[in-house]
């Protein structure tokens, strides 16, 4: 049994969960996240295994992922500027955040069969809710609107690249 867990991605989404529609209750829309602080301590997690509300958690993890692309994988360029004065631009995003950033909106992509430029847009601070982009305009105002089974394979999705992330964070 140690073994099974300690080289495996162990998540269990019991017939019972639920995630609350953002149409039941004008507060789901405004949930702030939370970020996760993982524990150091060999042979324990703080994982909830059994997830009967995985949304919460992938929005947070999403969220993680977009705060360490915009901090750690900016590619900068020098540009000259007038008077002789120099300043930075960003020319895009290299690194293991900005991969997983591209991977997930490679999945959506493929999930809604499209070859326009789709991805995930987050709500600016105070309202943070998840919107699917479609040539930059929303086709879901917020990733709570989805069905429950819409909602079941983003969840499986997500979570598989996420224990693969975290696998590869580790090494």
């Amino acid at each position: 049994m140690t073994q099974q867990f300690g080289s495996n991605c162990v998540l269990y989404f019991p017939p019972n969960r639920f995630e609350q529609p953002s149409w039941i209750h004008q507060g789901n829309l405004n949930i702030v996240p939370t970020f996760l602080e993982p524990e150091t301590i060999q042979r324990e997690t703080r994982r909830r295994i059994i997830q009967d509300s995985p949304l919460s958690v992938t929005k947070n993890w999403i969220l993680e992922i977009l705060l360490d692309k915009n901090i750690f994988n900016k590619v900068l360029k020098n540009v000259a500027g007038p008077n002789g004065t120099h300043t930075q631009i960003i020319v895009g995003y290299k690194g293991d955040a900005a991969s997983i950033w591209n991977t997930i909106n490679s999945f959506l992509k493929l999930v809604l069969r499209t070859q326009e430029n789709v991805g995930l847009g987050v709500a600016k601070r105070g309202q943070r809710y998840m919107a699917i982009l479609l040539d930059q305009k929303p086709v879901v105002h917020n990733i709570f609107q989805l069905s429950t089974g819409q909602t079941a394979i983003l969840n499986i999705v997500l979570s598989i690249l996420g224990s693969s992330a975290e696998s590869v964070g580790q090494n």
